[in-house]
C-alpha cells in the first residue's frame, strides 16, 4: 500500500490488521515518520521490523531495513554519513546474496550520495557513474530514477551539459512510469543547472511549474524551498513585491498542517526567508534561537552554520559590526570541515562588511583570501577533469573501436576545457592580480580610503564576473566589453594618469544578443599593455573597437596601442631570456585552435605593425540562429 504522508495513529491502526511483509513495511513507515520526532522510537520500529524479517526469514526486506536504517542515520556531519554508508554497505552485501540487482544499485547510489555529502567527490563520481552504466542493462523502471537523480547532483559541478543530460533522461522516465509529483526533483535539478548557467528565465519557468505539479496533486511535503527559489529569482530581477509573495508563501508552508512536527526545525534553520517574507523581528529571533539550540546541543555543525545564518541577518538588517562577530565566529567553527564554495561566500559577506565599516585593511585581506581560494577552485577543477577522463579511459580502452573513438573525442573535449581554463587563468593571472592589489593597498594606506573602497569593490566585482562566465560556454558581447572595462580601469592604476583607453561598438544593442566565447579579447589586451606599453615613455594609449556587420554575420575587433612595437618587445624578451614570454595569448592561441575544430567559419587573428605601436585584428564569425 501507499503509506508515505500516512498520519502516525492510521500506521499504527495498520499494523493490527497485516502481516509479513506489509507488516515490515509498516514498521519502516513509522520508523521514518519518527526520524524527527524521536529518533530512539524511530530504530525501535526498525528493530521490530528486522525482528520480523528475522523470524520469517524475508531476505529482501531485510536489505529494505538496512536502507530505513542509513535514512535514519543522516544527518548534517560526515559522521552521520558514515553510519548511513554501514548500513547501505550492508544492504549491497544483501542484495548480493540474493541476486536483487536493483537493490544493490539503489543501495550502492545512494553511498554515492554521501560521498558527495562528504566532499569525497572522486570516490562519489566513480560510484554514482558506474551505476548508470549498470543501470544500462535494466529495463527502464523508477528504480533508475534515483540513480539519474544523484549522478546528475555529482555532474552539477563537474559538467553541466552532462547533468541536463540526466536529468531530462529522468524527467522522461518519470512521465512513463512514476508519478507526476516525482517529476519535480529533475525540475528543480535543472533549474538549478539554468541558473548555474545564468539563465534565470528558465530558472523561473522551471520553478513555476514544480509548483504547479505539487499544487495540482496536493503534494506539501516536500515542497519546502520551492517558493523561496523564485522569491530569490524575482528579487534579482527588482520585482519586488512579486517577490516578497513567494517568500510569504514559503513561510506559510512552515505553518502548514503536513509540516507540523519540523515547523520549528524549518523556522530555524531558514530564518532568512522571514526576512524577505517582511518578518523582519521574526527572522533575527529565529537566528539567534538557532544559535542557542546548536551551542546547547554541542552541535558544532549546525552551531557554525546557525552563526553564518545571524551574521547574514545581520547583514541584511544593516548591523555590519554584529554580521562581522558572527561570520568570524562561523568562520571558527567550522574550520577545516566548511566546503570552499561555502567559504567564499562567507569571505565575500565579510569584505562587504569591512568595507561599510571602514575597516578597508580587513576589507583587503579578505578579498585576497578570497580570490586565492577562487583560483585553486580553477586548478582543482582542472585536475579532476584529467583523473576523470583517465579512469575513464582505463575502464573503456578494451572495447570496441567505436568506443576508443568516443574515449580520442573525450580527450579533445577534454583539453578544449582545460585550454578554456587557462584562459580564465590568464585573465586572473598573478601578475595582474598582484599589481591591482598592490595598487589598491598603496591607495589605504596613503590615507585614499574613499578610492581604496571604490576600486577594492571593482576588483571583486570583477572576479565575480570572471568566474561566472567561467560556467558559460558563451557570453554576450555586452557582458565581455563590461569585463574589459573592469579590467582596464584596474590597469589604470598602475600607470596613474600616463594610461588611456577606450572601448566601443558600433551598434550596441547587437551587442546584447551577439554571443562570444568568455574572455576571448582580454588576454590580447593583456599583451598590449605588457609587451607594448609597460616600456613606453609618456601617454600611454589602447583602443578596443567592435564592429558587427550584420551582412556577414562578422565581429570584428581591433585592438591598437601606441607602444614601444613588436620588434622592440621582442628585442627586450629575448634580453630577459625568453621570462616575459606572454602566457596568456598562448593559451589563447591554443584555445582558437581548439574552438575551430568545430567551427565551419574560423575565428581568426592578424597583426599589424604601425608606426608607433601595434594592431590587432581579432575576426569572430557569429551564428545568430
Amino acid at each position: 500500500m501507499a503509506m508515505w504522508g500516512t498520519p502516525i495513529p492510521e500506521l499504527l491502526e495498520e499494523l493490527d490488521r497485516t502481516s509479513g511483509t506489509e507488516k515490515v513495511d509498516v514498521y519502516h513507515y513509522l520508523a521514518l515518520a519518527h526520524k524527527f520526532i524521536d529518533k530512539a522510537v524511530a530504530f525501535g520500529y526498525a528493530d521490530q521490523a528486522l525482528a520480523l524479517c528475522e523470524a520469517e526469514d524475508l531476505r529482501k526486506e531485510v536489505m529494505d531495513n538496512y536502507t530505513v536504517r542509513a535514512i535514519l542515520e543522516s544527518g548534517a556531519t560526515a559522521a552521520d554519513s558514515e553510519r548511513a554508508i554501514i548500513h547501505l554497505q550492508k544492504a549491497v552485501e544483501v542484495a548480493i546474496e540474493v541476486g536483487n540487482e536493483e537493490g544493490r544499485l539503489a543501495a550502492l547510489q545512494k553511498i554515492g550520495w554521501h560521498r558527495l555529502r562528504q566532499n569525497r567527490t572522486a570516490e562519489a563520481g566513480e560510484i554514482l557513474m558506474q551505476c548508470i552504466e549498470d543501470y544500462k542493462k535494466l529495463p527502464d523502471t523508477m528504480a533508475k530514477d534515483e540513480g539519474y537523480r544523484n549522478a546528475a547532483l555529482y555532474l552539477y559541478n563537474i559538467d553541466l551539459q552532462a547533468a541536463a543530460q540526466l536529468s531530462l533522461k529522468g524527467l522522461e522516465l518519470v512521465k512513463e512510469h512514476g508519478r507526476a509529483v516525482d517529476q519535480t526533483h529533475h525540475l528543480v535539478m535543472l533549474q538549478k543547472i539554468a541558473l548555474k548557467s545564468g539563465d534565470d528565465d528558465k530558472a523561473i519557468e522551471y520553478g513555476l511549474e514544480v509548483l504547479r505539479i505539487k499544487d495540482e496533486n496536493n503534494e506539501q511535503t516536500s515542497l519546502a524551498g520551492s517558493a523561496k527559489r523564485l522569491g530569490q529569482l524575482y528579487l534579482k530581477k527588482g520585482l519586488t513585491e512579486l517577490a516578497q509573495q513567494y517568500f510569504q508563501r514559503e513561510v506559510a508552508l512552515h505553518h502548514a498542517p503536513v509540516n507540523a512536527e519540523r515547523k520549528k526545525l524549518l523556522q530555524l534553520r531558514d530564518a532568512e526567508t522571514y526576512f524577505l517574507a517582511g518578518m523582519r523581528e521574526e527572522a533575527l529571533a529565529f537566528a539567534k534561537q538557532a544559535v542557542e539550540e546548536a551551542i546547547r546541543d554541542n552541535n558544532q555543525r549546525e552551531l557554525g552554520s546557525a552563526e553564518f545564518q545571524l551574521g547574514h541577518i545581520c547583514f541584511l538588517l544593516g548591523d555590519h559590526q554584529a554580521a562581522i562577530d558572527s561570520l568570524n565566529k562561523s568562520l571558527a567553527t567550522r574550520g577545516d570541515e566548511l566546503p570552499p564554495a561555502d567559504l567564499i561566500a562567507t569571505l565575500d559577506l565579510l569584505h562587504q562588511c569591512y568595507q561599510h565599516v571602514n575597516m578597508y585593511r580587513e576589507a583587503y585581506q579578505t578579498l585576497q583570501k578570497k580570490v586565492e581560494i577562487d583560483a585553486g577552485l580553477l586548478d582543482g577543477e582542472r585536475v579532476r577533469q584529467v583523473t576523470l577522463l583517465n579512469k575513464r579511459y582505463e575502464t573503456e580502452k578494451k572495447e570496441s573501436e567505436l568506443r576508443e573513438l568516443k574515449i580520442r573525442q573525450q580527450q579533445t573535449e577534454l583539453e578544449q576545457r582545460e585550454s578554456e581554463l587557462k584562459a580564465i587563468r590568464a585573465q586572473m593571472n598573478p601578475h595582474f592580480i598582484f599589481n591591482a592589489l598592490n595598487s589598491i593597498q598603496e591607495m589605504f594606506f596613503a590615507g585614499d580610503k574613499r578610492m581604496a573602497n571604490e576600486h577594492l569593490g571593482k576588483f571583486s566585482q570583477l572576479t565575480r564576473d570572471i568566474l561566472r562566465a567561467s560556467t558559460r560556454r558563451e557570453i554576450s558581447l555586452s557582458d565581455e566589453i563590461s569585463m574589459l572595462q573592469k579590467y582596464l580601469e584596474l590597469e589604470v592604476l598602475r600607470f596613474e594618469d600616463n594610461f588611456e583607453f577606450s572601448v566601443s561598438v558600433n551598434d550596441e544593442n547587437a551587442a546584447d544578443y551577439i554571443m562570444i566565447p568568455p574572455m576571448l579579447i582580454q588576454p590580447y589586451v593583456e599583451n598590449s599593455i605588457r609587451h607594448g606599453l609597460l616600456h613606453k615613455k609618456g601617454v600611454k594609449r589602447v583602443t578596443i573597437k567592435f564592429r558587427w556587420s550584420e551582412e556577414n554575420q562578422l565581429l570584428t575587433c581591433t585592438i591598437a596601442d601606441n607602444g614601444i612595437g613588436r620588434a622592440a618587445a621582442a628585442e627586450i624578451n629575448k634580453n630577459r631570456k625568453g621570462l616575459h614570454e606572454s602566457f596568456s595569448t598562448s593559451a589563447n592561441a591554443k584555445r582558437l585552435e581548439l574552438l575551430n575544430q568545430s567551427r565551419e567559419e574560423k575565428l581568426g587573428v592578424r597583426y599589424d605593425d604601425l608606426p608607433e605601436g601595434t594592431l590587432v585584428d581579432i575576426y569572430i564569425p557569429v551564428d545568430l540562429e
